[in-house]
C-alpha cells in the first residue's frame, strides 16, 4: 500500500491485479499520478485501520498519514488553489516542501481510503482502479485540450467575450470532464462525490466561463454607451468622455469595456480599456436598470493621429444577481 500511495512503481506493480499491471506496463504516466500526489508522494505512510475478507476477496480502509508541518503547506495549497489555479498552488507547495525545517512534525492524517484486494494465483493483490483512472486522465487532459490556452481560466484571465467566442469548446470540455467524473467513479475506493471532488476546480472554472458568456451575450445589447466625445480633465489633460444606460432589467456591478481611438479615415490607432462601473470601488455603485450615469478616463498616451473619435467594445459584464 506504501508503495502505491509513495509512487514507488516498480515495487507497486508487482502487488496488484492483472487488469491493473496491464494498464500500467502500457503507460508511461504512472495511473494514480496526479502532480500533488506526486509532489507529496515521499511524505505520505499508510496504515491498514480495518479488513473485511470475504473468500477470494477483501476490503481493507486504509488511513493515510503526512507529517504535521507537510500537512500544513498542503492545506496551504488549496488555498493558493482556489485564488490563483492548479499551476501556481503546484508551485508554491513545492517552494514550502523545499524551506520545511528537517524536523517535519509528527503523523497528521491525511484522509482515509477503501482499496479491494483479490487472489490471482494463490495470492493477495490489490485492485487500486488503475484502468479506470487512467481512462478518467485521459478523458481530463482531452478535456483540458480543448481549452484555448489564451483564455488562462484557472486565473480568471479571460474577458466574457473571449469566453462567448469560444463557448462551443468550453461547453464540449465541461461535458468530457464530467465523463472522467462517471469513470473515476467506478474505480474501486471511489463514488460519484469523491470523483467529483478530483475536478471540481477544472469543472468551477468552466462552469462560471459558460454562465458569465451566456449571461454576457444575452445581456450586451441592453448596454448602451452614448455621447462619446473627445474632451479635457479640469487640469487640461486628453480624455475620454460619455455616458453609460443599463436599459435591461438586471443591476449591473461591473462593465468592462475597451475603446478604439480612430484617425481621421476610422481606422484604429490605439486602444485602451476602461471600467464605467465598477461597484467593488469605494467611489462608485452599480447601475440600477433604466440608470444612466457619466464617465471619463485620462487618453494621455494617445498620439496626435487621433482624430476624435471612439469606437466601443463591451468585454465584460458582471451583475448584481
Amino acid at each position: 500500500m506504501t508503495a502505491i500511495y509513495n509512487m514507488n512503481r516498480d515495487l507497486a506493480i508487482d502487488l496488484v491485479s492483472k487488469e491493473d499491471r496491464e494498464i500500467a506496463e502500457t503507460t508511461e504516466k504512472y495511473p494514480h499520478e496526479t502532480e500533488t500526489v506526486r509532489i507529496l508522494g515521499n511524505w505520505i505512510t499508510v496504515k491498514a485501520t480495518a479488513l473485511d475478507v470475504s473468500g477470494s476477496r477483501a476490503r481493507v480502509k486504509v488511513t493515510q498519514y503526512i507529517p504535521t508541518r507537510v500537512y500544513k503547506a498542503y492545506k496551504e495549497y488549496w488555498d493558493v488553489l482556489i485564488e490563483t489555479g492548479e499551476r501556481a498552488a503546484r508551485l508554491y507547495l513545492v517552494e514550502r516542501l523545499q524551506a520545511l525545517p528537517e524536523d517535519k512534525g509528527a503523523p497528521k492524517k491525511l484522509g482515509q481510503t477503501m482499496l479491494l484486494l483479490g487472489k490471482e494465483q494463490g495470492r493477495w493483490v490489490v485492485r487500486p482502479g488503475w484502468p479506470e483512472r487512467h481512462a478518467a486522465s485521459q478523458l481530463a487532459d482531452k478535456a483540458d485540450s480543448l481549452i484555448p490556452e489564451k483564455l488562462g481560466l484557472t486565473t480568471n484571465d479571460y474577458t466574457d467575450r473571449e469566453a462567448l467566442e469560444q463557448l462551443p469548446k468550453l461547453e464540449t470540455a465541461h461535458q468530457t470532464y464530467e465523463q472522467a467524473v462517471q469513470m473515476l467513479a467506478k474505480a474501486p475506493g471511489m463514488d460519484e462525490e469523491s470523483a467529483q471532488q478530483q475536478y471540481k476546480f477544472s469543472l468551477r472554472e468552466l462552469e462560471r466561463a459558460i454562465a458569465n458568456a451566456k449571461a454576457f451575450s444575452a445581456y450586451r445589447e441592453e448596454i448602451d454607451i452614448r455621447n462619446l466625445r473627445r474632451g479635457e480633465s479640469i487640469t487640461g489633460r486628453p480624455g475620454v468622455f460619455g455616458e453609460v444606460k443599463n436599459s435591461g432589467g438586471r443591476t449591473v456591478t461591473k462593465l468592462y469595456v475597451r475603446f478604439y481611438f480612430l484617425d481621421a479615415s476610422g481606422t484604429p490607432v490605439a486602444e485602451a480599456s476602461h471600467r464605467p462601473i465598477l461597484a467593488t470601488h469605494s467611489d462608485d455603485v452599480p447601475l440600477k436598470p433604466n440608470y444612466a450615469k457619466k464617465f471619463g478616463f485620462r487618453a494621455d498616451d494617445v498620439t496626435s493621429e487621433w482624430g476624435g473619435d471612439v469606437d466601443t467594445e463591451i468585454l465584460s459584464i458582471r451583475f448584481a444577481d
